[in-house]
């Protein structure tokens, strides 16, 4: 079971259901989708304090896709400068600090 406390927020009903049919489409919870955007959320604002980072891939544009540099940090604008848009698509994904493992019931 998790220890995660319990939360409440108010969100209307087309909103919720729309969310929730979606969610459950990709294979995912609505807790996930929501924990997702909030993450988003605290890394796009610098003045709040997260433990949140962001992590970078590079894909080159004009050469074998197993070359993608996976796993880059650092500020957007040095990742970029590594890797210019005129040969690389950049990605990005929020970090989520490590938390204690548990084995849950399959």
């Amino acid at each position: 079971m998790t220890t995660t406390p319990r939360r409440t927020i108010r969100i209307p009903d087309a909103e919720w259901d729309a969310g929730l049919a979606k969610a459950q489409a990709q294979g995912q919870t609505l807790t996930d989708v929501l924990r997702r955007l909030l993450a988003s959320y605290l890394v796009s604002n610098p003045d709040e304090l997260s433990e949140y980072g962001t992590e970078y891939r590079a894909t080159p544009k004009d050469a074998d896709s197993s070359l993608t540099v996976e796993g880059i940090t650092g500020r957007f604008e040095d990742v970029r400068r590594l890797y210019p848009p005129k040969r690389w698509y950049l990605e990005e994904r929020t970090v989520s600090p490590y938390k204690a493992a548990s084995r849950r019931a399959a």
